[in-house]
């Protein structure tokens, strides 16, 4: 054995490459290794190689092993002695630490023999490498085909599959076990990549197993991979697969039909293969579908159409439907298929018409309301019976005015044209020919809040809030019959919707509706108050002409500003009108006849609070020159003039224009020429005093009086302006005023 100090001093001498350490000693050492050489061969990912056993035959006094100077110590190679050296020989063990990765790795080993003293040194270099490669490997994905039966086209997918070959000493070959796999290449060295494709050519109908055999010939490894082709009938195919209508005032009538193509997977041109189908439903009214049945081989045009006499009673907006198709072929039946259809319906709707009443045989003009004028573009031409108008610019989506000629008694039908011949809405003009009513003098009890003329009914309507009931007297056999009074609990005011259709009713506490059209009037509830606080209730009415009411809301146990709403009849909403213009102390509103504008103002606020109006085509709020607490309003039927405390004239837009006398109650015509004035003195004397509201003002700008009517009899008791509501015929010719003694029928000559 070396001692610790020869070991010592032999490994300097070896690290730093001197030729002999100590002072001299016996000669004679000498050093020999088996083998020279040593190689290890490993696999990335596989286990070491096998250590190997290098035997050292030396003359000494001792073995060392290490590394010449400049050799870097490698971090893969591990040496060990296998036991004692003997007098002349001793092993050792040399093995991998770590593969690594795949490259070539070299270092040199050397060996060192000498004397105790570190004389005659003698040493010996072995070269180690180590050649780490990829082994062989194979994979791939799942490899699945599919086909159809007589189809030129490659099975899908046509691109095909790769298999990934690794392995850098790989030298592999590549077997398909059915002649409709195709592999490419089928040989070759090293990392590759080998497509593997289809075809039908002999290939029986349904599911066909192959397999595709990877094998490397270094190896000897092989890897195997399963293959399916299903070859199955053709399908149905339809062409588009959804479909989409879109329907405005310009679409044609030939846009409202699509064609489908009804064909196959084999494009229509296999009649053997020809698939049956039948369409089994189509899930909405507006939509159809012809032929309902046929094959696909040849292809077949089906027609999907829009079912034009249900698009026309269709709100817009958007709609959806569902074409449900059933098809067998030889590998089942009851097969679906399922095309969506669109429907984008915009088509201009008229809801209504302000005024809706009009005079036969006079001719006059009126506003349309309803949607989708001003997004098409353009004039529109309105259709009012059987008579079509010029082209006519709208003002809004929501609104156009148009006049028309005179038109015999009837009911007539507007609508908008479209390029379709489409025509949506269900607004009527309805033209009557008013009686020449004689006076008539009707007792009554109590007092009216409201007096309604309605001349399409030839009714009168008066709000009697004391009693929660609705009168009626009707005009019959040319006198008027008073029918059951409409009783409706906590009622406090009524108007007819603008399409005459309906009767929107004001309880303290809710909004009712009842049907004018059925045989019996019956009031059904739309919405509850939304704010009791304080005795908060619904009290006043005025129509407007879109389908909307502004709605007076007061305070019965408390005082203060409180909100106005508009109530909407069509959705059945309630809005909150903008604060603060909207806000109203004790209010009072009046709405001209045909819809356009409600007047309203306060009562009871020092100072005075301005009036404003209310503009239908946008629900816009603004004010005028006029500020009042008001106690009397009362607007023309076009708002050309409003009347306001009984006594002042006003431009519709609150211009202050001249006067009436003050002292009785005053009635706006319907046309806007004149006042109407109901006058009554302690003496039993009552009259109807007529102002030319375009006649020259007289001193203290007042307007000139054209008539006095003296009465037969007066409608109150004592006379007060709170017990006075009046009303005019549509050809002003008739003035209606209630009072709590009488309603009085006054011909105006």
């Amino acid at each position: 054995m070396i001692n610790a100090a020869l070991r010592l001093c032999l490994l300097a001498c070896l690290l730093l490459g001197l030729p002999a350490c100590g002072g001299g000693g016996s000669s004679g050492t000498s050093i020999s290794i088996s083998p020279k050489s040593l190689t290890f061969n490993a696999a990335v990912g596989q286990a070491a190689p096998a250590p190997q056993i290098v035997a050292v035959h030396f003359s000494g006094d001792g073995v060392i092993v290490g590394y010449p100077p400049g050799t870097a110590i490698p971090a893969w190679l591990m040496i060990q002695q296998q036991g004692d050296a003997s007098a002349s020989a001793v092993s050792f063990a040399f093995s991998v630490a770590d593969v690594g990765v795949a490259g070539t790795y070299s270092t040199t080993v050397r060996f060192v023999t000498g004397h105790e003293d570190g004389s005659n040194l003698k040493t010996v270099d072995m070269p180690v490498t180590l050649q780490v490669v990829v082994p062989f490997d194979a994979t791939a994905p799942a490899m699945s085909f599919g086909a159809v039966r007589k189809s030129a086209e490659v099975p899908s997918p046509s691109s095909g599959y790769s298999i990934s070959i690794q392995g850098s000493e790989a030298s592999w070959t590549v077997s398909a076990s059915q002649p409709w796999l195709s592999v490419s290449p089928t040989s070759g060295r090293g990392a590759a990549a080998v497509s593997v494709k289809a075809n039908t050519s002999d290939v029986a109908v349904g599911a066909n197993q192959a397999t595709v055999t990877v094998t490397d010939t270094t190896s000897g490894a092989s890897r195997v991979f399963d293959v399916s082709l299903d070859v199955r009938a053709a399908k149905l195919v339809v062409s588009p697969q959804n479909f989409a209508f879109s329907v405005d005032s310009k679409t044609t009538s030939q846009a409202m039909t699509q064609a489908a193509n009804f064909s196959d997977e084999l494009g229509g041109t296999q009649t053997s293969e020809s698939v049956n189908w039948q369409i089994t439903s189509v899930d909405a009214a507006w939509l159809k579908a012809t032929p309902t049945s046929g094959g696909s081989a040849p292809a077949t045009s089906v027609s999907l159409s829009l079912v034009p006499e249900v698009v026309a009673t269709l709100p817009n907006g958007a709609y959806q439907a569902a074409v449900t198709v059933r098809y067998d072929n030889d590998d089942a039946s009851a097969q679906t298929v399922v095309l969506p259809v669109s429907l984008d319906l915009r088509l201009p709707s008229v809801n209504y018409v302000g005024p809706y009443l009009a005079l036969a045989g006079k001719a006059g003009s009126l506003y349309v309301r309803g949607q989708h004028f001003a997004d098409q573009g353009g004039p529109l031409t309105l259709i009012i019976g059987a008579s079509s108008t010029a082209p006519i610019a709208p003002d809004s989506d929501t609104q156009l005015r148009s006049s028309y000629p005179a038109l015999a008694a009837g009911r007539y039908p507007v609508t908008v044209n479209s390029a379709s011949g489409l025509q949506r809405g269900q607004a009527e003009l309805v033209t009557v020919a008013e009686p020449a009513y004689a006076y008539a003098s009707i007792p009554v009890a109590g007092i009216r809040s409201r007096l309604i003329y309605d001349a399409e009914r030839q009714m009168l309507w008066a709000v009697n809030q004391p009693d929660s009931g609705l009168e009626r007297y009707q005009y019959q056999g040319g006198g008027w019959t008073t029918l059951p009074e409409f009783i409706l609990a906590g009622l406090t005011d009524a108007a007819v919707a603008p399409d005459g259709k309906r009767l929107v009713m004001t309880t303290r506490n809710a909004i009712q509706t009842a049907d004018l059209t059925a045989d019996v009037l019956i009031a059904q509830e739309k919405l509850s108050n939304p704010d009791p606080f304080c005795g908060g209730y619904f009290n006043q009415l005025a129509a407007l002409n879109d389908g909307k009411f502004f709605i007076v809301f007061d305070l019965a146990d408390c005082s203060g500003f409180t909100p106005s709403y508009l109530y909407d009849d069509v959705d059945g909403t309630l809005v909150s009108n903008t604060y603060f213009d909207g806000y109203l102390y004790n209010g009072l509103a009046a709405a001209s006849r045909d819809g356009s504008r409600v007047y309203a103002g306060s009562n009871g606020v020092s100072p005075a609070q301005s009036v404003f109006f209310m503009n239908a085509l946008n629900n816009s709020i603004s004010t005028g020159s006029a500020s009042a607490n008001l106690s009397g309003v009362s607007v023309s039927g076009t708002a050309s003039k409003v009347v306001l405390q009984n006594a002042d004239v006003y431009s519709g837009s609150l211009s202050l224009l001249g006067h009436v006398p003050g002292g009785g109650v005053a009635l706006a015509s319907n046309n806007g020429a004149r006042a109407f004035v109901y006058v009554q003195d302690d003496k039993g004397n009552a009259a109807i005093e007529v102002y030319d509201l375009n006649g020259t003002l007289t001193p203290g700008a007042v307007y000139p009086l054209l008539k006095r009517i003296a009465l037969a009899d007066q409608a109150s008791v004592s006379f007060n302006t709170y017990t006075i509501k009046m009303a005019s015929s549509l050809d002003d010719k008739t003035v209606f005023v209630a009072g709590d003694q009488r309603i009085l029928v006054v011909p105006i000559n």
